[in-house]
């Protein structure tokens, strides 16, 4: 269902900042995501909302909570999008694990995330139903700074 998740960060400042100051505490950035999404039904998936924790190397990084899509994503069968919105991500972790994501993402760009969902999805002329959901191996990119956040 999930592609790949495009982190646009905008404090890569205030990350060397914090690591100034206590590196091993939890800091918390208001940063945006975008996600390239599939349907991998052979109708047509309305996905209407999610909350999505984002992990990396076995640990919470951020989360997506959009419980409520205005107006809904609608994926026809089979197909692949990536909707032109940005989505709120906050990211909370240490300063050493944040500082290894964006050297990853910046050097080999070559990183993969998990995505822990609950989905709020209408499947074909079905009611809305909530799906819990993992995808594992999820690779992600640095994009351009936004001005969400």
């Amino acid at each position: 269902m999930f592609d790949q998740v495009v982190f646009h960060i905008n404090t890569l400042w205030n990350i060397a900042e914090a690591a100034s100051s206590n590196p091993f505490e939890d800091y918390v950035f208001d940063e945006a995501a975008t996600l390239r999404l599939s349907n991998p039904f052979n109708i047509t998936t309305v996905v209407a909302g999610f909350v999505m924790n984002v992990v990396y190397h076995g640990g919470q990084i951020g989360k997506l909570n959009v419980p409520r899509l205005e107006p809904p994503i609608a994926l026809h069968k089979c197909e692949s999008l990536t909707p032109d919105r940005m989505f709120d991500l906050r990211l909370q972790a240490s300063v050493p694990t944040l500082r290894s994501l964006l050297l990853d993402l910046v050097g080999s760009g070559r990183v993969v995330v998990s995505l822990e969902a609950n989905l709020t999805l209408r499947l074909g002329d079905l009611a809305s139903v909530r799906v819990s959901y993992v995808e594992t191996n999820v690779p992600s990119a640095l994009g351009m700074p936004s001005a969400v956040g």
